[in-house]
C-alpha cells in the first residue's frame, strides 16, 4: 500500500539585492513632505519602515494622472485595513496644498493621503523632470512599492488605463504584506494507470501568478527534507517505486511580476 500526504502552505521570498536608484531592488530615497488636508503636518518616509508603501506620483492637473487615479484608489480600498501598509500620493507639480485638494482629489474620489511639494522627491524618484514642463512630462508619473526594509519592490511609469499595471500591483502587494493566496482546493494524489508514476495536483489560486515547490520526506517527520521539484503549474509528476513510503510538502509563492 502507498501512504502519501500533502500539506499546502505558503512562502513569501524578500530579496535584498540592491541597484542603483531609483531600480526596483535599490534603497528608496527618503523624503518628509506636507499633507495636503487642513492642518497639515507631515510625512518622514523612513518613520514607515517595517511598513510596505505604496506610492502614486501624479501632477495635480494631468489628464492622464486624473483618468488613471481609479486603479490606485481600488488598491487603497482593498488592502487599507491591513495595519502594515499605507499608501500616498505625491503631487509633483509643487501646487497649494488646497488646489491640490480642489483638483485632483475633488476629481477623482482619492481617499488615501495626497502630499505636496513633492517635486524634488519625484526627481529622486525619475517621476518628474527638471525643468517642468517638459516634451516627455507627461510620462514621468507612475508607481512606486516599497518594502519593510526600504527597499523599491515595484517600479512603472503610467501605462494609461492598464489594469495590468493594478493586478501586478496587487500581487507585488499580497507578496510583501504576507497575504496567503487562498489555501488550494481538492488536492489529490493519484497513481498513472499502469505505471508508478505520481500525479500530485491541487485548486490554485488564480489572482496572482505562484511558483510552488514540492518537497519530499519518507521519514515522514521532515528530518529528511528534500527539494524533488518546481512548478508554475498546480499539478506535479513523480517517479517512485511501487514499496515506497513518502510524504510530499508542497508550497507556493508569489512569482512577482
Amino acid at each position: 500500500m502507498f501512504r502519501f500526504a500533502i500539506a499546502l502552505t505558503c512562502l513569501v521570498w524578500l530579496g535584498t539585492d540592491a541597484f542603483a536608484q531609483p531600480v526596483i531592488g535599490s534603497a528608496a530615497p527618503n523624503f518628509t513632505l506636507t499633507r495636503s488636508n487642513p492642518g497639515g503636518g507631515t510625512v518622514t518616509l523612513s518613520s514607515l519602515l517595517g511598513e510596505v508603501v505604496y506610492i502614486n506620483f501624479f501632477g495635480a492637473t494631468c489628464p492622464i494622472c486624473i483618468s488613471d487615479a481609479w486603479i490606485s484608489e481600488q488598491i487603497y480600498q482593498q488592502f487599507l485595513t491591513n495595519p502594515s501598509f499605507n499608501m500616498l500620493g505625491i503631487d509633483v507639480w509643487n501646487l497649494p496644498a488646497a488646489y491640490v485638494n480642489t483638483t485632483f482629489r475633488a476629481n477623482t474620489g482619492i481617499t488615501y493621503p495626497l502630499l505636496v511639494n513633492g517635486r524634488s522627491t519625484g526627481i529622486a524618484y525619475n517621476m518628474e523632470t527638471n525643468p517642468v514642463p517638459s516634451p516627455t512630462d507627461v510620462e514621468h508619473r507612475g508607481h512606486v512599492i516599497i518594502d519593510q526594509q526600504g527597499i523599491i519592490r515595484y517600479y512603472a511609469i503610467y501605462d494609461p488605463l492598464d489594469t495590468l499595471q493594478q493586478r501586478e500591483m496587487i500581487c507585488v502587494l499580497k507578496s510583501l504584506l504576507d497575504m496567503a493566496p487562498a489555501r488550494p482546493m481538492n488536492a489529490a494524489i493519484s497513481v498513472l494507470e499502469e505505471s508508478s508514476t505520481l500525479r500530485l495536483s491541487w485548486l490554485p489560486d488564480t489572482t496572482c501568478p505562484l511558483r510552488y515547490t514540492i518537497y519530499k520526506s519518507v521519514t515522514g517527520d521532515w528530518t529528511d527534507l528534500e527539494i524533488i521539484g518546481a512548478t508554475t503549474e498546480p499539478v506535479f509528476l513523480i517517479e517512485t517505486l511501487p514499496d515506497s513510503m513518502a510524504t510530499y510538502h508542497v508550497t507556493a509563492e508569489y512569482a512577482q511580476p
